[in-house]
């Protein structure tokens, strides 16, 4: 698979899936956002709701990956993290329902479930492969079908 322009990143609630320019699936993770138990409907909700609805940016150059000198638990967030960043418009609207969360990170983990970000278990080593071929910006899409 070779990193194109356009290619960008899609959360439905069950699966991350990377994207061409035209919509065609070049792969696909399964992901959680949300503790057990929560909803789409709960996005709004701080550490307990999925990741808000919206367009957000995920960076490659920002990937960090857990080495001795770091203080974040892997139980909790796998080997590799990346930020998740609300663009502009985004973050308006969100204050706009009320909704003020952030840092939020595409993660993995033992135990399926996060506080808002997304986590692919223990599908995060083939994830991080994949971003680290890209030398720009992925924009993130989450849609809920709400």
């Amino acid at each position: 698979m070779e990193p194109e322009q356009g290619d960008h990143l899609e959360y439905d609630g069950h699966n991350l899936i990377l994207c061409d320019e035209e919509g065609f699936i070049k792969d696909m993770w399964t992901a959680t956002s949300g503790l057990p138990r929560s909803k789409p409907q709960d996005q709004g909700r701080p550490n307990y709701g999925p990741l808000p609805q919206g367009e957000y940016v995920v960076n490659p150059r920002k990937i960090d990956y857990l080495d001795e000198s770091d203080h974040w638990s892997p139980g909790d967030w796998g080997e590799s993290r990346v930020p998740i960043i609300a663009t502009p418009e985004t973050k308006k609207e969100q204050l706009e329902k009320e909704i003020d969360r952030g840092g939020f990170f595409v993660h993995g983990g033992k135990k399926p479930g996060s506080l808002g970000c997304l986590d692919l278990g223990q599908d995060e080593e083939r994830f991080f492969d994949t971003l680290e071929q890209y030398n720009w910006e992925l924009e993130l899409e989450v849609d809920y079908g709400l």
